[in-house]
């Protein structure tokens, strides 16, 4: 059988296709991303605007309400990015984002001075304050813990970008799903995030 190839307009019609534009596969969002694809959000109006064009009708407390009930997920993915994906997508997405980040992680822990099992011993503080006193932003998980349970890394961890312990162990803990984020306010247009244990934990 011949191989068929395919025109630039056919390729461009495809790829619009394939992401649900211009005619949506489906009137429910957490539907539709699972089948086009999943929406980068970069604490913008975009993923709004995304949101909307695939589905025409969808009002942006809609799109709040989805994401504070838990049937869409904001998490890490590809590329170091935060995306807006189904809930039964993100346990994919956290572990496509642990692999991919898991060397350079693993070299930045080395470079900024970071113990062995310091983090994995942070975590549990950080699982405890979160499960005695509820939802948290990262500062106000640190200001919920006993004095030196955070250690600055100084001038090590500055020339690879990480200020303390507290950010890695946050990191960890997602990537293994053991907590979640939640935009605060439930508003997508920023990157203001609560911290939360999984149902599970």
């Amino acid at each position: 059988m011949p191989i068929r190839s395919l025109g630039a307009d056919q390729v461009r019609a495809v790829r619009i296709l394939a992401q649900g534009l211009p005619v949506p596969r489906s009137s429910k969002l957490a539907t539709q991303l699972a089948v086009s694809g999943w929406q980068r959000t970069l604490g913008g109006a975009d993923v709004y605007l995304a949101a909307r064009a695939r589905v025409p009708k969808l009002r942006r407390s809609d799109l709040d309400s989805l994401v504070v009930e838990g049937q869409l997920c904001v998490v890490p993915a590809v590329r170091g990015c935060i995306y807006l994906v189904p809930r039964s997508d993100a346990p994919l997405c956290l572990s496509v984002a642990r692999e991919l980040s898991r060397a350079r992680d693993e070299r930045d822990a080395e470079r900024a001075g970071i113990r062995p099992k310091e983090l994995d011993e942070l975590g549990k503080v950080v699982l405890a304050v979160l499960h005695d006193g509820g939802p948290r932003t990262t500062d106000g998980i640190r200001k919920a813990l006993a004095p030196g349970s955070v250690r600055s890394l100084g001038e090590k961890g500055k020339k690879v970008g990480v200020s303390s312990t507290l950010p890695p162990a946050l990191r960890r803990l997602e990537f293994a799903g053991r907590i979640t984020r939640t935009p605060v306010d439930g508003h997508l247009d920023h990157e203001k995030y609560e911290w939360r244990p999984t149902d599970g934990d």
